[in-house]
């Protein structure tokens, strides 16, 4: 199944009548879904490419290209902060 998120952010703004809220909650349930198989998708894809630098610098070694490398994967996924 897929939706318009126009669509539905559209519909959302009219949110008087219990038509829309049921339309709502539809549509909140599928992009929540949609977030959490986007965001485990995101987590393995950051495992691996974590997994993929560590193999780089064993190969090669730290150099340039892996500093540069890890840098970029630095930004990407901040190390979350501690509360």
């Amino acid at each position: 199944m897929s939706r318009d998120w126009q669509l539905d952010m559209e519909r959302c703004k009219d949110f008087t009548s219990m038509e829309s809220k049921s339309v709502y909650i539809k549509a909140l349930e599928y992009w929540l879904q949609q977030y959490a198989a986007e965001k485990e998708r995101g987590d393995k894809a950051e495992e691996l490419l974590k997994d993929a630098l560590g193999c780089m610098v064993m190969f090669a070694g730290i150099n340039e290209h892996t500093q540069r490398i890890a840098a970029g994967m630095a930004s990407l996924y901040p190390k979350e902060e501690e509360a």
